[in-house]
């Protein structure tokens, strides 16, 4: 997991200044108005954190100075970049600052071609061989499904809702499955330390508190039945309750258990969040449903929604939500977020993530007053 820690850059949006600011772990926002560099800053973070400048010839600066601290190597990594020194190397290879031919794509999607142009960050210290790219999520501004007056613009409409549809499918399969492996490590390590405790067993006294005998069976039974494969429970209810009544082991493995259930629980508590939330924020006439597989919603009568058919401030919310649990303690770069949301949402917007995910770092970027409603100064940047 990795977040923004600093950064410094002049002549941002064509203003002969230069910004240097220390950001916070957990809230920032930017406000400006329109054409104060907003967008061109979260551009600049989030091309540090991907360690691929190109998508900057275009942005207005001169030179940055992004600072990222990685929690897993416990380490601050500084990526600079000069304006000048990119579109030079870009001239080189013969785009120049059109980067738009389909061959030059091409090119310059190869991220080891990228490297042997020296189309990188400069590195003020090499960044570890087994990353390439920090973890960072970076939401542009987008507006949603607009109105359609006529049968090609409904043509356009219907393809529209069915991409949104399918990026939102897209976020939630991401995140399900960074979910899934988390939940399979916590069985994989939960299985070790009890084989371990089986293997080194010479006491004859048992956990600290017993689990009721018959919820002890069904925390077992669910626990070998969500193994990958299933694993059937060896005994019956009553041979199982027999023998944990009188077998000091078997109690000590059901604590276990029990503690892998909760460490499991505590995983999967973010999408029981998300269903709640959204519930919340959604219209009485839509019922949401959330499970490992898909986000569905419904109306009172059991009629199913499309997901590209919400309107486009609920797809706003449920992108920003799923992203923001799929950001981890990651950092969650958002330009506009109050896009099509009602004014009631916007003003609670901040405080609905942080209770989402108050792990991750959230860098947003707007012009809305009502988003910023209740946060503190200290969190609030001026461009």
């Amino acid at each position: 997991m990795a977040h923004f820690v600093r950064f410094s850059v002049s002549n941002l949006a064509g203003r002969h200044l230069t910004h240097n600011v220390e950001l916070n772990r957990d809230v920032n926002i930017f406000f400006a108005q329109n054409g104060g560099g907003k967008t061109s800053l979260l551009r600049i973070l989030y091309s540090a954190a991907q360690n691929d400048p190109v998508s900057l010839i275009n942005v207005p600066f001169d030179h940055a100075e992004v600072v990222i601290y990685s929690s897993a190597f416990n380490k601050e990594f500084t990526g600079t970049i000069d304006k000048s020194d990119l579109v030079r190397k870009l001239s080189l290879i013969g785009t120049g600052s059109d980067i738009s031919k389909p061959a030059a794509q091409r090119q310059l999607s190869n991220r080891a071609f990228r490297a042997r142009a020296g189309l990188t960050w400069n590195q003020s210290q090499p960044m570890p061989s087994e990353i390439s790219a920090w973890q960072c999520a970076f939401l542009p501004t987008t507006r949603l499904l607009p109105a359609a007056d006529s049968d090609e613009e409904f043509i356009r409409h219907e393809q529209t809702a069915a991409s949104a549809e399918k990026s939102l499918a897209a976020f939630w399969q991401r995140y399900n499955a960074r979910l899934q492996n988390t939940v399979r490590t916590i069985h994989q390590k939960g299985l070790a330390l009890i084989l371990h405790a089986v293997l080194t067993w010479t006491d004859t006294v048992g956990p600290a508190s017993i689990l009721e005998p018959r919820l002890a069976y069904i925390m077992t039974n669910a626990f070998l039945h969500n193994q990958q494969p299933p694993i059937p429970m060896p005994m019956s209810e009553e041979q199982f309750i027999a023998q944990y009544t009188n077998s000091a082991i078997l109690q000590n493995i059901v604590s276990f258990i029990d503690a892998i259930q909760k460490e499991i629980e505590l995983a999967l508590a973010p999408r029981s969040q998300l269903q709640s939330l959204i519930t919340r924020l959604f219209s009485d006439n839509k019922i949401v449903s959330i499970d490992e597989a898909r986000i569905q919603v419904h109306t009172p009568e059991g009629e199913a929604i499309r997901i590209g058919a919400l309107s486009s401030g609920e797809q706003q919310l449920l992108r920003i939500f799923i992203e923001l649990v799929n950001a981890g303690e990651s950092s969650l770069l958002i330009d506009e977020p109050e896009l099509s949301m009602h004014i009631d949402w916007q003003q609670e917007l901040i405080a609905d993530m942080m209770q989402l995910n108050p792990k991750s770092q959230l860098i947003l970027a707007t012009h809305s007053p009502e988003i910023m409603a209740d946060v503190s100064d200290e969190h609030i940047f001026r461009l």
